[in-house]
């Protein structure tokens, strides 16, 4: 003969466990959440910084480009100087003396001025390649650091996840 209150007794205490089971997935699960919002932020944050590293990575190669089209250029007009300079000394030897040396005057200025202008255009080009230089080192190191946050997020997802199984199986086990 069974004594009904000893099993009520025994009955509630069953669903005591079971609640205090179920309160503790219902804690693991939103850890879990908090956590899967956390890694898809991280990702967000991975993607855009991956963007703006492509972004900057092409800025870098259109700057490259232009300084070598500019490199060209500059050179073209340092040998146009130059023609133009060998020009003016054969004219200048055909002319009396005072000729030749203004001729000769005149090409040096237009070498110093052309050259001037080239390096010039030379220290811009790097300065520009530099500022490129060191926000593609940004990027990277922005990009690493929320790939560390990303991982870390992942380490703390796969913990809570065994939690949750932990918890699953108590639960599992206290409703056995």
């Amino acid at each position: 003969m069974s004594n009904p209150f000893i099993e009520a007794a025994d009955q509630i205490r069953r669903l005591a466990r079971q609640y205090e089971s179920m309160q503790t997935a219902a804690n693991l699960l939103d850890q879990l959440g908090s956590l899967e919002q956390a890694k898809t932020e991280a990702q967000a944050a991975v993607d855009k910084l991956g963007a703006e590293r492509g972004e900057a990575e092409a800025a870098l190669k259109a700057v490259k480009d232009a300084c070598r089209e500019q490199e060209t250029v500059n050179a073209n007009a340092v040998q146009a100087a130059h023609d133009q300079a060998a020009k003016a000394v054969a004219l200048a030897d055909d002319y009396a003396e005072h000729r030749r040396k203004e001729a000769d005057s005149n090409a040096a200025d237009v070498a110093a001025a052309a050259k001037a202008n080239a390096e010039a255009i030379v220290s811009g080009a790097m300065k520009q390649k530099s500022d490129i230089d060191t926000l593609a080192s940004q990027r990277e190191a922005q990009s690493k650091a929320a790939q560390d946050q990303l991982a870390t997020a992942q380490a703390e997802l796969a913990v809570v996840e065994d939690k949750l199984k932990a918890a699953r199986a108590a639960v599992q086990a206290a409703l056995a």
